[in-house]
C-alpha cells in the first residue's frame, strides 16, 4: 500500500522467512557457526534456542541454503506428530519407500535405515531438522534419540538439529529425557539485538534490499526509540516498522516521526508486552551498576573515612610554633601542585595554529588495542570529509591488484581496469552477500550532508572491518559504518577463462574441459565426452551456487566467475584479511 508513496520495490517488513531481507548480526552469524560446524560433526544433537522473533526460521533457510553438496537434508515445520507420524514423514522427505498405511514402527525403522546405509555407502550424509521443536512430545523425542543409534563404527547415519523457544531448554530438564540431552553436543541460543546501532543496521538492511533509502524514512532518534519499543526481537521491529510506515502514508508524511511511532506503539501495546525479559535488556544492567558503585563507595568511606583535599589548618586553629614551618611547607606544596594541574589541563584544551589540539596523552607506551581506542575517531566525524571520492578509492583498490594507478585524470577508473585485463561490477546488494564474494571493494557511503563518499574495504570479520580511508587504514567496529551504507558497492574482477561466461548447455570447448577440473571432477570419470556442457556438469554447478549462495540457474554469470576465481586460488588476486 505505501510502496509506491515510499518509492520501495516491495515491502520491506514482512514476516515471511526470506533469506534475501535476512540481517547477519554478529550473534545470527555465530548461531550459523554453530548449526554449520554441528552438521560437519555428524554426530550427536545440534540445539539452536531462541526467543520468539529473533530469526530462527529464516536461520535455518540459510543453513539448507549452505549445505554442502553431498548432504541430504530433512526440514520438519510441523512437529505436533506422534511417533510413527515423525517417521513416515521423514520416509516421504526422503522419498523411501514403505508399506502404505502402516502403523509399525518397525517397518518404517527398517526402511529409514536401509536408507541411511546405502546412502552412507554413496559417501552422503542426511540431517533432520526440526523447527518448533518445543511442541515435541517426550515420546517423539525419545523415538528421534533412538534414531541416532543408527550408526556405524566411526559415524552416525542421521545427523539432528533440534530448533525451537527457550521453553525446550525447560522440556529437555525432564529427568526422563537425561539420556536425550547427554547427546547434545552443540548448544547455541539466540538473543535479539544487542545495540540500537544494530537495530538501525537491520532496518537499513531490509530497506535497501527493498530498493529505498533507509535515511529517508527513518531518522536515528526514530530508530532508538524503536529499540527500546521492541525489546531489539528483530519480528517486532518489522511490526512497527510497517505500521509506522503505514500511518506516515496515510497522513501523507515523507517519513517516520516521534508522534507516528508512539500512536503506532499504542495501537500495538497488547503486542510489544512490555515484560521483564524486555526490561532487563536496559535496567537490570543500570540497577546493578547503581548498587555495585553504591557499594564500593560505603566500604570507601567506611575504611578511609571522607576524602579531603587541599588540607590545612582552620582559621582560628592553634599551631604549635614548631610545627608551623611544616604547615607552611605543606600548604605551599599543595598549592603548588593544584597550580601545575591546572596549568596541564589548561595547555590540553588550548587550540594552536590550524584548529588542531595539542596532544593530550603519551600513547607510545600503550599496547596496540589502547593504540586504537585513542587514535581511531568515530566513522560518521570522519566521513564528512569531502577529499573521500572515488578516484581517490580506486587508487587504493588499484594498489590492491598491485597496479598503477592511471598516470592522468582523463581515462575511465573501469577503462583503466578493463586495460590491465580487470573488469567493474558496480551492485547493490546486502552485507551478508557481500562478505561471501570476500574481496576488496570500494564502498559507497552517504554522510549526513547527503553528499557520496567513498573508501576502500580491505579486511574484514564478524565484529569489525577495515578501510583505506583515503591515505588512511582504519578499523571500525561494523554496527558504526552500517547507517552510512546503503549497499552500493564497486569490485574489480578478473576472467579466468576466455569466453568462459557464454558456455550454455550443450557448448562443446576447451573450457569445460578446465571448468570440470576446477569443479573437483575428473575428466576421466565422465562418461561421454568431457568436453561437451552436459546434465551432469550443470548440476555440479546448481550445487556449487547454492554451496555459495548464489541463485542457482546453472549459468556462469558474474557471481559465479568470481567465486570460481576465488577456488582456483590465483596468487595475483586480492582477497579480504581479517580486521585488526
Amino acid at each position: 500500500m505505501y510502496t509506491q508513496h515510499f518509492k520501495l520495490e516491495e515491502p520491506p517488513f514482512s514476516i515471511s522467512p526470506d533469506p534475501r531481507y535476512f540481517f547477519m548480526s554478529p550473534r545470527h552469524r555465530k548461531a550459523l557457526d554453530h548449526l554449520i560446524s554441528g552438521v560437519r560433526e555428524s554426530g550427536g544433537f545440534v540445539l539452536l534456542t531462541g526467543e520468539v522473533g529473533t530469526g530462527k526460521t529464516t536461520l535455518i533457510r540459510c543453513l539448507l541454503a549452505q549445505l554442502p553438496e553431498d548432504v541430504d537434508s530433512v526440514l520438519i515445520f510441523n512437529p505436533r506428530l506422534n511417533d510413527v507420524e515423525l517417521l513416515a514423514t521423514i520416509c516421504d522427505e526422503l522419498r523411501i519407500d514403505y508399506p502404505a498405511n502402516t502403523d509399525s514402527l518397525k517397518a518404517l525403522v527398517d526402511a529409514l535405515t536401509e536408507y541411511l546405509l546405502a546412502a552412507h555407502a554413496r559417501e552422503r550424509r542426511t540431517v533432520l531438522i526440526i523447527d518448533e521443536a518445543q511442541n515435541l512430545s517426550v515420546e517423539v523425542l525419545e523415538q528421534i534419540r533412538l534414531l541416532t543409534n543408527l550408526e556405524t563404527t566411526q559415524s552416525k547415519l542421521l545427523q539432528v538439529i533440534l530448533v525451537g523457544q527457550p521453553e525446550l531448554n525447560r522440556i529437555l530438564q525432564r529427568k526422563d529425557l537425561r539420556q536425550f540431552t547427554q547427546r547434545i553436543t552443540n548448544r547455541c541460543h539466540l538473543k535479539s539485538l544487542s545495540t540500537a546501532g544494530l537495530t538501525g543496521a537491520y532496518i537499513y538492511h531490509r530497506i535497501s534490499v527493498s530498493g529505498g533509502d533507509a535515511s529517508k524514512l527513518f531518522t536515528r532518534a526514530v530508530i532508538r526509540k524503536i529499540h527500546r519499543l521492541s525489546g531489539a526481537i528483530p519480528r517486532l521491529i518489522n511490526l512497527l516498522c510497517h505500521r509506522a510506515l503505514q500511518n506516515a502514508y496515510l497522513g501523507n508524511h515523507k517519513r517516520v516521526n516521534r508522534r507516528i511511532l508512539r500512536k503506532v506503539a499504542r495501537e500495538i501495546r497488547p503486542v510489544l508486552g512490555r515484560s521483564w525479559f524486555h526490561m532487563s535488556a536496559y535496567w537490570v544492567p543500570v540497577i546493578v551498576a547503581l548498587l555495585i558503585t553504591g557499594a564500593a563507595a560505603g566500604y570507601f568511606i567506611y575504611h578511609f573515612g571522607l576524602p579531603r583535599f587541599n588540607e590545612a589548618p582552620a582559621v582560628n586553629q592553634q599551631v604549635p610554633a614548631a610545627g608551623n614551618k611544616i604547615w607552611k611547607e605543606k600548604i605551599l606544596t599543595q598549592s603548588a601542585k593544584s597550580s601545575k594541574s591546572t596549568d596541564d589541563v589548561n595547555q590540553l584544551m588550548a587550540p594552536v595554529a590550524g584548529g588542531e589540539v595539542v596532544e593530550s596523552l603519551d600513547t607510545k607506551d600503550l599496547p596496540a588495542e589502547d593504540e586504537r581506542s585513542v587514535d581511531s575517531p568515530k566513522f560518521a566525524e570522519l566521513i564528512r570529509d569531502p577529499r573521500l571520492t572515488r578516484e581517490e578509492a580506486f587508487a587504493r583498490l588499484f594498489s590492491q591488484w598491485k597496479i598503477e594507478n592511471k598516470a592522468d585524470g582523463t581515462t575511465d577508473d573501469c577503462a583503466w581496469a578493463l586495460q590491465n585485463g580487470l573488469q567493474c561490477l558496480f551492485e547493490k546488494s546486502t552485507w551478508h552477500f557481500m562478505r561471501r564474494l570476500n574481496r576488496p571493494v570500494i564502498l559507497e557511503f552517504l554522510a549526513e550532508d547527503t553528499q557520496k563518499r567513498y573508501a576502500t574495504l580491505v579486511a574484514l570479520d564478524e565484529y569489525r572491518l577495515t578501510l583505506d580511508f583515503g591515505a588512511q587504514r582504519l578499523s571500525f567496529p561494523i554496527e558504526q559504518v552500517l547507517p552510512f551504507w546503503q549497499g552500493h558497492y564497486i569490485l574489480l574482477w578478473k576472467p579466468l577463462y576466455r569466453n568462459l561466461f557464454l558456455l550454455r548447455q550443450g557448448d562443446k570447448s576447451e573450457a569445460v574441459l578446465w571448468l570440470r577440473q576446477l569443479l573437483n571432477k575428473p575428466v576421466s570419470a565422465v562418461t561421454g565426452d568431457a568436453s561437451v556442457f552436459d546434465e551432469e556438469l550443470k548440476k555440479r554447478i546448481l550445487a556449487f551456487q547454492t554451496s555459495r549462495g548464489i541463485t542457482p540457474d546453472g549459468r556462469l554469470g558474474t557471481h559465479t566467475m568470481i567465486h570460481l576465481n576465488t577456488i582456483a586460488k590465483l596468487p595475483d588476486v586480492p582477497m579480504l584479511e581479517r580486521a585488526f
